[in-house]
Parts: C-alpha cells; sequence; structure tokens
C-alpha cells in the first residue's frame, strides 16, 4: 500500500523493488518489471540469477572427511 499515494512514491517504491527484490517482482509483476527493465536498461533478475548461479558454483564441496 505504501507507495500507492501518488505517481512519484510510486516510482520510487517500484524502483526500490526492481534493484532490491528483483526474482520476486519479476514473479509478481511481469509487466511492471518488463517496463522498469526497458526504462533503466537492466535486467536485475537475469543478473541475480548469474551471481547467484556463479556464487554455487564456486563454493567449495565437503570433504570426504568432514561428512563423517
Amino acid at each position: 500500500a505504501y507507495g500507492a499515494g501518488n505517481e512519484a512514491e510510486f516510482f520510487a517504491v517500484a524502483t526500490e523493488a526492481f534493484f532490491e527484490k528483483p526474482l520476486q517482482m519479476e514473479t509478481d509483476e511481469p509487466a511492471l518489471y518488463a517496463a522498469l527493465m526497458g526504462y533503466y536498461g537492466q535486467d536485475t533478475a537475469a543478473r541475480l540469477r548469474a551471481a547467484q548461479h556463479t556464487e554455487a558454483r564456486t563454493q567449495p564441496l565437503p570433504e570426504a572427511d568432514e561428512a563423517k
């Protein structure tokens, strides 16, 4: 409900979500996400997915001795 009062507040709240919770926004509000992606020229959800994928690949595997 915050940000529903006027257009400037809505834009500010939507922008915050676009950068801070892009996966949720892409799922819950795909049209708004697409509009902001075009406006900012960035796909923040894709960037976050790539970062998460890279982070998962760089985590060391547990040693066999440590698993026992």
